[in-house]
């Protein structure tokens, strides 16, 4: 028997009758079976999610790890998922553009720069001091 996923209960060729207490996830082997249940998982979470005022994006990072590799391993077309996924952030992306102002760019920009190279300084800083230091070993001559 082969595991599927690396969570035990969910096995390839396992049928439900062979041992109840395994689920067959062969129905989910189709690129669009997988995109199907994705959608679907989206929907029905993205729902209490709205009622209860959270960002939908929130709830569809759930459904991702919830249905990735990680937790039930539903996803195996990798590749399909991996374009739908390139075209949502540039979607995501097109539409922040479109919401953005102009105006507030220019009266943020040099305080947020001012706020990304302090960042960057702080971070180089920091790693200088946690990371690997060169030359501690002297070499004996």
């Amino acid at each position: 028997m082969v595991c599927r996923t690396g969570v035990p209960g969910f096995f390839i060729g396992e049928t439900a009758e062979a041992s109840p207490d395994r689920v067959d996830l062969t129905m989910l082997e189709s690129p669009f079976a997988e995109v199907a249940a994705l959608l679907l998982a989206a929907a029905l979470l993205g729902a209490p999610a709205l009622r209860l005022r959270q960002p939908l994006i929130l709830a569809f990072i759930v459904v991702g790890v919830l249905e990735g590799p990680a937790v039930l391993g539903w996803v195996t077309a990798p590749d399909q998922i991996d374009l739908l996924a390139k075209v949502g952030i540039a979607l995501l992306l097109f539409v922040v553009g479109l919401k953005l102002d102009l105006r507030l760019v220019r009266m943020l920009g040099p305080l947020v720069l001012a706020a990304g190279l302090g960042q960057m300084a702080f971070s180089k800083r920091l790693a200088s001091f946690a990371g690997p230091r060169r030359n501690v070993i002297q070499r004996c001559r």
